[in-house]
């Protein structure tokens, strides 16, 4: 499965935002990417194959769920970031 985000073409003064497409590009190589090595270590289960114990199994996912819960928590941090910079108000007087 190939992850894809679409290239809606954001445009700043008549040009793309490079930063955007830059990110869009680099997301879908390592998000697919991390799909891909996730289900290659879901093969893993295979007990035709391989002899494992409940508490590595348990180990393995405890870290890839981990892993996950920190990436969620750095997007959540800039975009916190983003939203207390713009809801800030201007001190007015005459407010």
């Amino acid at each position: 499965m190939k992850v894809i985000i679409t290239m809606d073409s954001e445009i700043m003064d008549g040009k793309i935002n490079i930063k955007s497409k830059k990110f869009k590009d680099i997301a879908n190589i390592r998000v697919s990417n991390a799909i891909k090595n996730i289900r290659l270590t879901g093969n893993l289960s295979n007990r035709r194959n391989y002899t494992y114990t409940e508490e590595q199994y348990k180990k393995i996912v405890k870290v890839l769920q981990s892993e996950v819960s920190d990436l969620k928590k750095r997007f959540e941090k800039e975009f916190s970031k983003d939203l207390s910079n713009t809801s800030k108000k201007i001190f007015n007087l005459e407010d």
